[in-house]
């Protein structure tokens, strides 16, 4: 639209003269940024967005929505109001993070199996995994400490050499009693009609444990007695999951190297100081890709 027929429309309208040159120059330094922070493949989407590659990243953050809304927290802070949006490709993410007020995720990808480190799984999440139709798959440090629960009594007889690791028997009734409960939130979830800091805040909110959160933990105990059962005799299933999770996190441990050299931070609040060890990490990245 011609700023003529702008003003026309509106009359107070305020305006002013862009800066393109300084527009591409804080985009290539906001592209730097989000290098470092959330992903190894970055790329500038001129004139006014960035294109990452979130690929093995996300569950670094907490997952996709955790990592978009933390994204444009962190960006909002520094007097940006950003847009963004997470899909399968980059029209797709394109499109929405420019139609959209509030972060999209929009994928069609099956996810079959999710892999965490120890302190990124619960009950509670074994629950919601199984009824969202996909596997947790955490790796287990301390599964020396870890117990199975047993699904009958009469199975403490059949499974003597693992009574050390035997605990109490499912409460099924719980779980029959809060089934219909335990959907609806999980159709909430599935369907986006309510975030999962607001489910999970709803559970905390009361003295009293909420029984569906009890219901829920009780069917994560069931799910994660199964798991660990594969776990423990399934050496290519720990060799999957420590796969999964190395993919990323040994670039980034070459990446800290390489950016730092252990040093754990910039020595110089000078603009020029920071900028020439950024630009030399991408190249380092670039020759170790090729």
């Amino acid at each position: 639209m011609a700023v003529a027929q702008a003003q026309a429309l509106v009359p107070e309208l305020g305006i002013q003269e862009a800066e393109l040159a300084a527009d591409a120059a804080a985009l290539e330094k906001l592209g730097l940024w989000t290098l470092w922070l959330y992903s190894p493949l970055v790329a500038i989407d001129a004139p006014d967005g960035l294109v990452i590659d979130a690929t093995g990243a996300a569950h670094l953050h907490g997952g996709e929505n955790a990592m978009l809304r933390d994204m444009v927290t962190r960006i909002a802070a520094a007097g940006i109001r950003a847009r963004a949006a997470m899909a399968d490709t980059w029209g797709s993410a394109h499109a929405f993070a420019r139609a959209s007020s509030k972060p999209v995720i929009c994928t069609d990808m099956t996810i079959e199996r999710q892999y965490v480190d120890s302190h990124g799984q619960s009950e509670v999440a074994f629950a919601f995994c199984h009824l969202l139709g996909f596997e947790l798959a955490p790796r287990l440090k301390a599964i020396a400490r870890q117990k199975l629960y047993i699904a009958d009594a009469s199975l403490r007889s059949e499974l003597g050499n693992l009574l050390p690791i035997l605990t109490r028997i499912i409460d099924w009734d719980l779980i029959e009693r809060q089934y219909n409960e335990m959907i609806k939130y999980t159709a909430a979830l599935r369907y986006r009609t309510a975030d999962p800091e607001a489910i999970l805040g709803r559970f905390a909110g009361t003295a009293v444990q909420h029984p569906t959160y009890s219901a829920l933990a009780e069917l994560g105990k069931v799910i994660k007695a199964m798991f660990l059962c594969q776990y423990i005799g399934r050496e290519e299933l720990r060799r999957e999951i420590n796969a999964g999770l190395n993919v990323v996190e040994n670039w980034n441990g070459a990446h800290s190297f390489i950016f730092y050299g252990k040093g754990g931070e910039l020595a110089s609040n000078r603009l020029e100081y920071q900028e020439i060890p950024s630009c030399v990490c991408i190249f380092c990245r670039i020759a170790l890709s090729m």
